[in-house]
């Protein structure tokens, strides 16, 4: 793994701990996470992907509601790795896999097999080390006629870079907005 994949897994690591709890006491990111669920739900699908799954959330959700397909992702950080493996076990999902591993990992996870859903929730693709590259992955690994609903932050966030600002803590304020990723 890169020293940039190190420290962006290293940062997941330690955001893990209480990611669920900060989710649900935030009504505003439930409905958007909602609003691209329902996206997804718009297209039959019986092999997607999730990439960046965080503690699971989403990736138990559709193979809740989709209990005919298969449905896998990685993502970056063990820790988030733990917990996405304990709601899959707690649901008892047998349709639903976590691996561990970058976009640029997706053909050595997941030798010839090719999706028909992509999903990639809130800023998974921030983290990648070359877009262009995490592209071409991705191209590789879609199935004819695969839909992708991908949301992206912009580095360029104002409200983000103020809100910082605000609470004093400039060194965040400005992470977004050099070459390399600097967290969020």
């Amino acid at each position: 793994m890169s020293e940039f994949y190190e420290q962006v897994e290293t940062y997941y690591d330690g955001d893990a701990e209480d990611f669920d709890a900060r989710y649900w006491k935030n009504p505003v990111l439930q409905r958007i996470r909602q609003d691209f669920r329902e996206e997804v739900k718009r297209y039959p699908f019986k092999s997607m992907l999730e990439i960046g799954y965080g503690s699971g959330l989403d990736m138990v959700h559709f193979g809740m509601t989709h209990p005919d397909s298969r449905v896998t992702g990685i993502d970056i950080s063990a820790a988030m790795q733990d917990l996405a493996r304990q709601k899959i076990a707690r649901h008892e999902l047998k349709n639903v896999t976590a691996e561990k591993g970058s976009v640029e990992d997706l053909q050595e996870i997941y030798p010839s097999q090719q999706f028909d859903m992509i999903y990639v929730f809130f800023g998974a693709l921030n983290t990648v080390e070359d877009l262009d590259k995490a592209a071409e992955c991705l191209y590789d690994v879609t199935a004819k006629g695969c839909r992708l609903v991908l949301s992206f932050v912009n580095r360029n966030y104002a409200a983000g870079t103020m809100i910082e600002l605000l609470k004093l803590r400039f060194r965040a304020a400005f992470a977004r907005h050099k070459k390399e990723w600097g967290g969020y």
